[in-house]
């Protein structure tokens, strides 16, 4: 008997251990593996192309987008699609030459198609009135006297109204509260400039914005393209702005690689050439950036900090 428990227990602990093995196998595949991309892109006078690729987990996912347009979009896991853009745009219902999609009934046929077939079929549309179109409209005229009366006793009020408020005290208050309103605003402005900026000049958001800026600079490290190879022909139709451009080329250029070529216009504005960009993302990376600067006590201080700013702005008024 006990043996058979213990060959029992012995199974369910080889099929729990498995699982766990399993779970981290995953766990290290989806923060270790890299997500990899792939850009390139060309363009002519005549037209312009772009092809991008994601894949991920040794190609079991597949995203690509292309270009010209329409462009489409095609997701897939394994040999299965699981999204494609260019489905959806062909199965779109048809529009009229207004732009308008075409209403349709319960049964799905179109309400011009059956009113064109109606037509060809000797049917009025007279015929579709109803009867007690008449009778509609003799019960919309009573209430229209009822309102032009209402209207009448309402004009006589507001005239009185207008009569009390158009005198010289009246305008006086009218004043004295525009006045009071661009005074109050003014003063909650100027307030909350000043609480914002003795926050931002504080020493523990000088350090919180460091340490924003030392995150934000690994998980662009990251993202950054691994391989860039370019050759661009490129013009802004004036030569000051193409020189500016292009002084900003040289200074981007060591990060760039030796790969890229640029060749300026001064004469037209033009954009012409072909790019490869590839490059690859790390999920490991960016989770632990983002769990760094989350659990930042200071960045939580922070938070309270305009929480309570805006809390006593709301009380003011």
């Amino acid at each position: 008997m006990w043996d058979v428990i213990l060959c029992i227990l012995s199974f369910i602990g080889i099929i729990l251990l498995a699982l766990i093995a399993l779970s981290l196998v995953i766990l290290v595949l989806v923060l270790f593996y890299p997500i990899t991309y792939r850009i390139r892109g060309q363009r002519t006078p005549e037209e312009t192309r772009l092809l991008a690729k994601i894949n991920w987990l040794f190609g079991l996912v597949r995203i690509r987008y292309t270009y010209p347009e329409p462009g489409s979009i095609i997701v897939k896991f394994l040999w299965k699609t699981v999204f494609d853009s260019s489905v959806k745009t062909k199965n779109r219902p048809e529009k009229n030459k207004s732009g308008k999609k075409e209403p349709e009934n319960s049964d799905g046929t179109n309400t011009a198609k059956a009113e064109n077939a109606a037509q060809e079929s000797g049917i009025e549309e007279s015929s579709v009135i109803p009867e007690s179109e008449e009778t509609v409209s003799s019960i919309d005229e009573v209430p229209q006297e009822n309102e032009t009366r209402d209207e009448g006793a309402e004009g006589n009020t507001e005239e009185g109204t207008v009569k009390e408020n158009t005198g010289v005290f009246g305008k006086i208050n009218k004043i004295k509260y525009t006045i009071q309103r661009i005074y109050d605003k003014m003063k909650e402005i100027w307030e909350n400039l000043s609480y914002y900026t003795e926050l931002l000049q504080e020493e523990e958001t000088s350090e919180l914005w460091k340490h924003v800026k030392l995150r934000m600079g690994k998980v662009l490290k990251s993202i950054r393209p691994r391989h860039i190879r370019a050759d661009i022909l490129f013009g802004t139709g004036s030569p000051d702005t193409t020189g500016y451009a292009l002084g900003i080329y040289g200074m981007l250029s060591p990060q760039l690689g030796p790969y890229v070529s640029v060749t300026p216009d001064f004469t037209q504005a033009i954009l012409q050439g072909e790019a490869d960009v590839s490059g690859h993302i790390t999920a490991f990376v960016l989770t632990v950036n983002a769990l760094k600067l989350f659990f930042d006590k200071k960045l939580h201080l922070f938070l309270k900090k305009l929480k309570r700013n805006d809390k006593s702005s709301k009380h003011v008024k």
